[in-house]
């Protein structure tokens, strides 16, 4: 009996053993909520055992009790109760020796199909480059791939015309390292986890160099390629801006048929390196895949719209130059002249060419520093040179405001600014209050608002190369009262002094006995404009600064006095010069 025991109590611990051992296995092979769902299963079970044995047991209890209440029962039905355990606890062992042999066999199976059915195969559900490699050995899933590798040819087309065919023996096409890289795969595979594989879907695998190819033979294949060497019948060309009638407009692009090698030749290496079932024998269409050389600008550039818009507005803007009281329109032509767009769309103003029209402008109302036409009062028109009388354009700042006003892109006028200004009007910038000298009559006249007022003979520079009165329209200085003129050798007072030319002036000398004729020529001055007292005085009152005193030399006239409304044509004073 307690041998019996012993071998009970044996039974159950491998029993118990081998229920670990399934447990783990079955931890492997199945999922978290599996065995979740299992686990909640067994508990039911277990409770529902547990109250089987309660339930027996009562049964037990309340047979016993009634046993020993009931006084009439024999001692045959003791021994058949006996008997009957005896034998349920021999069928229950029974049972559970034959469910863990069970499980022992089941998992000699299972791990057998794992290491030894699936050593050299790929698990169910392995996708390798696209290749279904389900259930397979390693050998048997490489022949797939190489077989299609061997298989490879690629066509090229336009359209339905076929240009070119690639055979993988033209570019030297194998399966390179593919087998091993396989084995590889096969090997770091889970085999103890093939169950699972049937129930649950396997990542695909992707390999880099699944094909490889001799790229020698690939770049002289390409070379040779009849696709690769068309003659293009259109060429693709850029969107641009052209300027018709008065305005830059966009010429769209142009989309040619000139085939793009680079593109063409990644297409093709992206064909054989991308290699996958079914998928051997693949074909270009140059016609649709971009294979040609598109245009890089479009007419919707943004820079390229940008430019067409701010170059328009400027061609559609009108500039005009104020010059004082008079406007200078500036033609549309002469405006487009200063406008370009280079190749990069910049929109750009050429300085020097609005320079050079600026420049037309100072030449033609600058006139200072130049010859000047000059109608005396003797009717005719002589040329006088030099001086610092006349108006002169800014012209760089005339220059510097236009620009920035067809840069600007809208219409305005810019105002001329002078450096140097004049008493007259545009068209005669002398006006109409001037002095006018005659060097070689030395005769003078005073004109105010158009008008001789003062008519006088007059004492001019010696003429000796060191001391004449020089030509020229000049501007006056100021005038002052009983100034004193001093010289290297001399100091002078005067009641009038005009100076208009540095030192030399126009004032009274009342140290001449007479003015006019050829005094000057033994007794002139230094190089003033001497004058008769009274005279000097009343030039000094008509007389205003900044008006033109003009000076210049004029053919002998017979009776310069004749030329003017004064009746006194000379004046002699009894006071000598100191």
């Amino acid at each position: 009996m307690q041998k019996n025991i012993q071998n009970d109590e044996d039974d159950k611990m491998k029993t118990t053993d081998s229920s670990k051992v399934v447990n783990e296995m079955i931890k492997e092979l199945i999922s978290e909520d599996e065995l979740s769902d299992i686990e909640s299963t067994n508990e039911t079970h277990k409770r529902k055992t547990n109250e089987d044995v309660v339930s027996h047991r009562r049964a037990r209890r309340n047979k016993s009790k009634n046993r020993h209440t009931r006084k009439g029962k024999t001692k045959k039905t003791k021994k058949k109760n006996k008997k009957t355990n005896k034998k349920l606890n021999k069928v229950l062992k029974i049972i559970g020796i034959t469910l863990a042999v069970l499980v022992v066999v089941l998992a000699i199976v299972y791990f057998g199909i794992a290491y030894i059915y699936y050593n050299n195969r790929f698990l169910n559900g392995t996708v390798i480059n696209g290749y279904e490699c389900s259930n397979m050995k390693v050998e048997e899933a490489f022949n797939n791939i190489d077989k299609d590798v061997n298989s490879f040819n690629l066509t090229i087309s336009k359209g339905e015309d076929v240009l070119d065919v690639i055979k993988g023996s033209d570019i030297g096409i194998n399966t390179g390292n593919t087998d091993n890289q396989m084995k590889e795969i096969c090997d770091k595979q889970k085999k103890y986890l093939w169950l699972k594989y049937f129930r649950e879907k396997q990542e695909p695998i992707t390999t880099n160099d699944m094909v490889q190819y001799d790229e020698e033979k690939f770049n002289n294949c390409i070379a040779n390629l009849k696709s690769m060497n068309m003659t293009p019948t259109v060429v693709s060309q850029d969107a641009k801006l052209d300027f018709s009638g008065s305005n830059y407009k966009i010429v769209a692009e142009v989309y040619g048929n000139e085939i793009n090698k680079d593109t063409l030749k990644n297409l093709i290496m992206q064909n054989v390196q991308s290699l996958k079932p079914q998928n051997y024998s693949t074909k270009i269409d140059v016609a649709t895949s971009d294979c040609y050389i598109k245009p890089n600008i479009t007419k919707d550039n943004e820079k390229l719209v940008n430019a067409c818009n701010k170059a328009n507005s400027i061609l559609n803007s009108t500039f005009a130059v104020k010059v004082i009281n008079k406007v200078e329109n500036i033609d549309s032509a002469t405006v487009k002249s200063w406008v370009s767009v280079d190749k990069d769309f910049n929109v750009n103003v050429d300085e020097t060419k609005i320079g050079n029209y600026v420049e037309t402008l100072n030449s033609k109302y600058t006139t200072y520093g130049k010859d000047r036409k000059f109608k005396t009062t003797y009717g005719d028109v002589v040329t006088v040179s030099k001086g610092d009388y006349g108006r002169k354009l800014n012209a760089t700042s005339l220059k510097t405001d236009l620009v920035s006003a067809v840069k600007n892109g809208k219409s305005s006028t810019v105002v001329a600014k002078f450096s140097r200004t004049a008493m007259g009007s545009l068209e005669n910038d002398l006006g109409t209050t001037y002095a006018e000298i005659d060097l070689t009559n030395q005769r003078m006249w005073m004109y105010k608002d158009g008008k001789i007022v003062v008519a006088t003979d007059v004492v001019t520079g010696k003429p000796d190369g060191e001391h004449d009165t020089p030509q020229g329209t000049y501007k006056l200085k100021y005038k002052e009262k009983n100034a004193t003129l001093k010289g290297a050798n001399y100091s002078t007072p005067v009641a009038w002094w005009m100076p208009f030319n540095g030192d030399i002036g126009m004032h009274d000398a009342t140290w001449q006995p007479t003015f006019g004729g050829d005094r000057y020529i033994k007794h002139g001055s230094h190089g003033c404009v001497n004058l008769p007292l009274d005279k000097a005085a009343s030039i000094f009152n008509y007389a205003v600064v900044n008006m033109p005193v003009v000076c210049y030399y004029h053919a002998k006239a017979e009776n310069p006095s004749a030329s003017n409304t004064s009746t006194e044509t000379t004046t002699q004073t009894t006071t000598k010069a100191s």
